[in-house]
């Protein structure tokens, strides 16, 4: 982390910050925002696009941003960001096609749409950080094989649960052992809960689902080194690539 944190230090010295564009602006979102306005020289959140433009502004105003530009268009998009104005995007695949953003961060929560909108990041080179457990879980190794098409990186993020998970693989295969299975599970694994039974929470009812029946126990899986993976075994996206072989040639 020494060596990160010191390459963003350096570019906030030559005022090139990394420009960030956020799709989901929930309670995560927020909390992001604010963490890298106040917290993380040398990266900016360039742009936001939720699909109630309301909230995008108030992410920016909670962490004390003002100014805010309500970009319509890819040119208006792209000249506020330049300006180092924030800007609430109203479609999220002009942030995908700006030449002034550098990296997509899905923080919806959705897995159709948010699929639409990796698949869009990739085709413009843009690599994607996911704080996105269900997209992660449902298509995760599928999409590893289209990052790796278009030569661009998709990473969990750091402090998110994947992401720390992945801290700890890397601890364990530096004592020089072999991690088999990855997972989070802390109390709450319950492979009888559907959206019948969680209909009661105040969390969206399939994401809760998701969560408690063990879906997004496995997606580390996809994030890890699989040199050390028997072939057909979880985690192993050779399965993923045989099948995507006649798929986007």
């Amino acid at each position: 982390m020494i060596i990160v944190d010191n390459a963003l230090k350096a570019r906030e010295e030559q005022g090139k910050p990394i420009r960030v564009g956020m799709v989901g602006a929930g309670f995560m979102g927020q909390g992001l925002t604010n963490q890298i306005t106040h917290s993380v020289p040398g990266m900016r959140m360039a742009a936001v696009y939720n699909r109630r433009p309301e909230r995008a502004q108030h992410v920016f105003r909670y962490s004390g941003l003002d100014n805010i530009v309500m970009a319509g268009s890819q040119a208006q998009l792209d000249q506020a960001i330049r300006q180092g104005q924030p800007a609430v995007a109203e479609d999220p695949f002009m942030m995908c096609r700006s030449s002034e953003i550098d990296v997509i961060v899905d923080v919806t929560g959705s897995v159709e749409f948010g699929a639409h909108v990796i698949f869009e990041a990739f085709e413009h080179g843009k690599p994607v950080v996911l704080m996105n457990a269900e997209v992660d879980a449902t298509i995760g190794p599928i999409l590893q094989v289209y990052a790796r098409k278009h030569q661009v990186t998709l990473s969990a993020c750091e402090g998110d649960e994947p992401g720390l998970q992945m801290n700890l693989y890397r601890w364990v295969k530096g004592l020089g052992l072999i991690p088999r299975v990855i997972g989070n599970v802390k109390g709450l694994q319950d492979p009888y809960r559907n959206p019948t039974t969680q209909r009661s929470n105040l969390v969206k009812i399939v994401q809760l689902v998701d969560i408690h029946d063990g879906a997004v126990v496995l997606q580390p899986a996809r994030h890890s080194a699989r040199s050390d993976l028997e072939p057909g075994s979880v985690g192993d996206n050779r399965l993923f690539e045989a099948d995507l072989r006649s798929v986007g040639k």
